[in-house]
């Protein structure tokens, strides 16, 4: 018993409130079942006295009355730690051990305590029931349902009614687990059953109006749940589950005072919380759900739901890009054969055109027959043969096969999927190498085999020659950059291999120690560096020594030359885009903030570089009048870091009239009304902004230098003008709680950004993020090289439990809502107004009146559009065929389609024909079904036939 003196105060701010007293009006709080201020004030006294075996067994017995016997049994177990001579303590053990089925442990600790009191009659009565063999079948059932293994609970519960079998207890549970796995009627005449057995049975009636809910039965259920909590006024689940009814049935009121009426009896009633945030999101009244989910959620993590339903209250989106075109006034028939030529017509692959392929002069097929390697290993042309890679993010094996072990390069345990997106594209910076190499006019064969399996790879490797290998490397593909390291060791012994990226040039000495198939390790900028060693290979002298690099030394020590000076006019330097058809230009190198969590000052240095407007405009020039681009991508850090820069550019692009769509990436706190104005004008259609977190605190931990406000004011300008806004957005950043990511979600749903993006923290190495993270965990760099590393792994997902785990719930639940938001009608004709007729600003208008089902009054922007040049007619014959179905005319439709097809690539035209092809299969029209097309023009991700190098595409390798 602890020794502590019952007259002490329980805490400092009540001393009238002395541990005896606060014990005592726990027990009362039990008796009244106030279950959660009897918690509280145990919880309390147990702080001051951790001894106190009454308070802990008190603490069991509220777990107890609650149905949480897993914890009750933590509390009885610590309170027998303390006294193991209570004969009370190990009897309240072994109930809670025999409702979670464990029989045996039951019967042990329940013979104890008769060992130790042989004429408790309490404990001889219990160790009867438990012994019962009925009571035995029917608790084995009930430890299978508590741990989720339902088919096995309903088969135990089948056997206690072998014995019983008018047992309510067992017919009332397997109903329960039926309605819950959705088989509801089965579950409905199961519970019908119970209640005319016992007509009174208030579980069986609250289960039995549960089911006819979902059924839709409303009315019926709301008699049934009415007379549960008649015949058990206090009874918390019923009296919730009439609340959520009587909302389902339109009587609000009542369902609310209902609610009400559970939280007075248990204020710690989650439920209720939860039905009471679902009634007021339903009256749109979004700050009060949000409170009760909230409040919901604190009470129960694990709430089914509840994080989901918070992450919509606090967003309040709607991504829809569809319009419902309705069933039209009269049948529509065809006949098969016309279904079966619109089936063919979609099945058909084709050729889809590309933008001036004909200008680029690297080949990749007769580059790749020139490498082919010869019987003799002969080089007949003895020119030094180059490979740059970007290599697969791990070894991956054929569809239908076992992955690759981790530890021998196939994929992290925790990442068995497929990784795709920006991950598989060539990086900007191999293709600049492989540029200058080209520009030298030396040989060079550039492969993306980022998505390749490994036999490909293998099959790619073993038939070419190549002297000099060079690999890109990110922290994401560090594993594949192994594998294809030891094997062009195998298979080229003789060739130098040289990897550079943002991963070597922070670990420069850890990728030398750990994979010894590499030689050199190229340091920051490449180009020049990559030049200097085909210069040292060419005259036969060691790799070493060249300025930028890191390689191996005398007893295999990594040795470092000097640093390479930074490149100070980049227009000097040759564009990818005169060797490789791209749509992603970069500009400029660095950026002037320090972010903790980026790494870009470990790549580029701590100053800025750009080139300059003159090169840009002829880049841009020669991209869109020779090339035939129609939309451009700047992917700089900053785009917008300059504003002279950046006006002036525009004000270029406006001048030669030249024709695109673009988008770009920066920060809101370099963007101002002028400058948005003057890129829209210019055709800037969608800009992606760092904004990491909406909480203050966060922000100045992660030295963002920017406030939420600022956020707010640069979208609501940008979408003045209508541009698309999209955030990116960091979960997991130091200090998170579940309410900083609140803030973030409620900047989400104060800026109204276009879409969202939302990325977990990920450690890089280079970024002051990781050095912390160092020193926090007590880690090294080496973690990285390990068999099973995965970059997210030593992240924010360390340890889920807590708030971690909420955090990452609700970040989970909120990616239903990270679709494309879409302008209305009145902000979309606001910004027309603005714009003097911008060509893009008409088609975004029409795309507005086209989702709000009004075909008249978009038609004339889609062709004013159109007629003015805008430069993705794609969206305007889409456009054109969704007017066609609103009217009603599916033939249009049909033909309007079929020759958007051929002309364009845009991916929603093969999509809505698809969608209108299903739609006739299953005869919707004569079905009187909606048929539901894609209607947005949101600046294309891709566009045109992908090819090498710049993504992965396959080609043929004899």
């Amino acid at each position: 018993m602890d020794t502590a003196k019952t007259s002490q105060p329980i805490a400092e701010n009540q001393p009238q409130l002395t541990i005896g007293d606060a014990y005592q009006q726990a027990v009362d709080h039990l008796n009244a079942e106030r279950y959660h201020e009897a918690d509280q004030l145990c919880t309390a006294i147990i702080q001051t006295a951790p001894n106190h075996v009454d308070a802990i067994n008190l603490l069991g017995v509220v777990a107890q009355r609650i149905n949480r016997h897993d914890l009750a049994v933590g509390m009885f177990q610590r309170a027998i730690n303390v006294d193991a001579s209570r004969v009370l303590l190990l009897y309240n053990l072994g109930i809670s051990y025999h409702q979670l089925g464990r029989i045996d442990d039951a019967i042990q600790t329940l013979t104890l305590a008769l060992e130790k009191d042989p004429g408790n009659s309490q404990v001889i009565e219990y160790l009867n029931i438990v012994n019962n063999k009925m009571e035995q079948t029917f608790q084995k059932a009930r430890s299978f349902q508590l741990s989720g293994d339902l088919d096995q609970a309903i088969e135990w519960y089948q056997k206690t009614l072998e014995i019983k079998p008018d047992s309510t207890a067992a017919l009332n549970n397997i109903g329960g687990i039926l309605k819950n796995q959705g088989r509801l009627d089965e579950s409905i005449a199961i519970l019908e059953k119970v209640v005319n057995i016992e007509p009174n049975n208030p579980e069986a009636l609250n289960n039995l109006g549960c089911a006819m809910v979902e059924q839709g039965r409303v009315a019926q259920a709301v008699d049934l749940l009415k007379k549960a909590t008649t015949i058990k006024p206090d009874y918390l689940d019923a009296l919730s589950n009439l609340g959520s009814a009587l909302d389902k049935q339109g009587k609000p009121s009542e369902a609310f005072t209902c609610l009400n009426k559970v939280i007075a009896i248990n204020p710690a009633f989650g439920d209720a919380y939860y039905n009471l945030g679902a009634l007021m999101d339903k009256q749109g009244k979004a700050a009060e759900s949000h409170a009760y989910y909230r409040e919901a959620i604190r009470l129960n993590a694990d709430f089914p739901d509840g994080l989901s339903n918070l992450g919509d209250t606090l967003l309040g989106w709607d991504i829809s890009n569809e319009v419902v075109i309705p069933p039209p006034g009269k049948p529509h028939i065809r006949s098969k054969e016309s279904i079966d030529v619109l089936s063919k017509l979609s099945q058909k692959e084709e050729e889809l055109p590309d933008e001036a392929a004909t200008r680029t002069q690297y080949s990749l097929e007769s580059v790749l027959k020139e490498f082919a390697r010869q019987k003799d290993g002969a080089n007949p042309d003895k020119d030094l043969r180059t490979l740059l890679i970007q290599p697969p993010i791990y070894k991956t094996a054929p569809p239908g096969e076992a992955p690759f072990p981790a530890a021998e390069g196939g994929p992290p345990t925790q990442n068995r999927d497929k990784i795709d997106g920006d991950s598989i594209i060539t990086t900007y910076g191999l293709l600049s190498v492989a540029a200058q190499v080209l520009k030298s006019g030396r040989k060079a064969l550039v492969c993306n085999i980022s998505d390749f399996t490994w036999p490909e790879v293998e099959k790619l490797i073993r038939y070419i020659d190549v002297d000099l290998v060079g690999i890109t490397c990110l922290t994401l593909n560090l594993r594949g950059v192994a594998a294809i390291s030891e094997l062009i060791r195998e298979v080229h012994p003789h060739a130098h291999i040289a990897v550079g990226g943002s991963h070597p040039t922070a670990l420069p000495k850890e990728m030398l120690q750990h994979y010894p198939a590499i030689d050199s390790v190229v340091i920051g900028e490449g180009e020049l560096t990559f030049l200097e060693i085909i210069e040292k290979l060419e005259s036969k002298q060691p790799v070493t020594g060249v300025a930028g690099t890191a390689w191996r030394g005398e007893d295999n020590r990594v040795e470092f030359a000097d640093p390479r000076q930074r490149i100070d006019d980049l227009d000097s330097l040759a564009s990818p885009h005169d060797y490789f058809s791209l749509r992603i230009l970069i500009t400029s190198r660095g950026c002037p903030f320090r972010c903790t969590f980026c790494g870009s000052e470990s790549q580029w240095g701590s100053k800025l570089k750009m080139n300059s407007v003159e090169n840009i405009l002829q880049l841009i020039e020669q991209k869109v009048v020779i090339d035939g681009a129609k939309f451009l991508a700047f992917k700089d850090d900053t785009f917008t870091a300059s504003k002279k820069r950046i006006l002036t550019i525009c004000k270029g692009i406006t001048e030669k009239k030249l024709n695109f769509v673009w988008s770009c990436d920066t920060r809101v706190n370099s963007l101002s009304e002028e400058v948005l104005r003057a890129m829209r004008m210019a055709g800037c259609q969608r800009i992606s902004v760092g904004v990491e977190s909406g909480s203050p605190t966060i922000l100045e931990t992660i030295k963002k230098k920017l406030v939420p406000e600022k956020v707010i004011e640069v979208s609501k300008i940008a979408r003045k003008y209508g541009i698309q806004v999209r955030f990116y957005m960091i979960v997991g950043n130091r200090g998170e709680t579940l309410e900083t990511f609140e803030e973030s979600l409620q900047l989400i749903h104060d800026a109204q950004p276009s879409e969202f993006v939302l990325i977990n923290l990920t450690h890089l190495p280079g970024t002051e993020e990781f050095e912390i993270y160092k020193k926090e965990k007590n880690v090294t760099a080496d973690l990285f090289f390990a068999d099973d590393y995965y970059m997210n792994r030593y992240g924010f997902q360390d340890n889920l439990t807590g708030t971690t785990k909420e955090v990452i719930e609700l970040w989970k639940a909120c990616y239903k809502n990270c679709g494309f938001k879409q302008a209305g009608v009145d902000e979309s004709l606001a910004a027309l107004e603005r714009l003097d007729d911008l060509p893009s600003a008409q088609m975004d208008l029409a795309g507005a009146y086209i989702r709000a089902g009004d075909a008249d009054k978009a038609e004339p922007y889609v062709v004013k559009a159109m007629e003015n040049g805008y430069p993705l007619a794609g969206y305007g014959l889409n456009y054109l065929a969704c007017i066609a179905a609103l009217r009603g005319d599916y033939d249009a439709l049909e033909v309007k389609l079929k020759n958007a097809m051929k002309s364009s690539t845009i991916p929603i035209i093969a999509e809505n024909y698809n969608r209108y092809l299903a739609f006739i299969k299953s005869a919707g029209i004569e079905n009187g079904s909606s048929l539901k097309l894609l209607a947005h023009n949101n600046f294309p991700e891709r566009l045109g036939k992908a090819q090498q190098p710049f993504h992965p595409v396959h080609f043929d390798i004899p």
